[in-house]
């Protein structure tokens, strides 16, 4: 794993968001350039991943240690190019943006870009697991 990330591109994400969302215009334009690239890279990392999962199959006979590791980074570099696609063209509409992967994947199965998941990280100090995030928190009508 990345610094407690299952890929690079998800770690990615978390930092762009994050300074997104916790400052004005210049944070959106920062963030827009942020998913931009983290698309581009997401990509490449995903066909490293792929490669490294092949690779992993030659040790699975012995361990399966660096598969389930490979498919995890695979699954997540994966997950991060529709991740970051969609935050490109909703990052000028949108008031907040989830951070975290987890939430992600959870907004993504829900099938509502505009459900926000209870505890989705959203701030630093949501993501830091201070629980003083900012009062002005929106729910969707499930949340509610």
């Amino acid at each position: 794993m990345f610094c407690g990330f299952n890929s690079c591109s998800s770690a990615m994400m978390l930092h762009s968001t994050v300074l997104r969302n916790d400052s004005d215009i210049t944070g959106k334009v920062v963030g827009q350039i942020g998913y931009g690239l983290t698309c581009g890279i997401s990509i490449i990392e995903t066909i490293v991943a792929l490669a490294a999962s092949a690779l992993s199959l030659l040790a699975y006979p012995v361990s399966s240690t660096p598969l389930t590791y490979a498919s995890k980074w695979l699954s997540s570099s994966t997950f991060s190019i529709v991740w970051s696609f969609v935050d490109f063209f909703l990052n000028p509409f949108v008031w907040r943006l989830v951070a975290d992967e987890r939430s992600a994947r959870e907004i993504w199965q829900s099938g509502d870009l505009m459900y926000l998941p209870q505890n989705a990280c959203t701030t630093y100090f949501a993501c830091s697991g201070d629980e003083t995030d900012f009062p002005g928190r929106i729910w969707s009508e499930r949340n509610a």
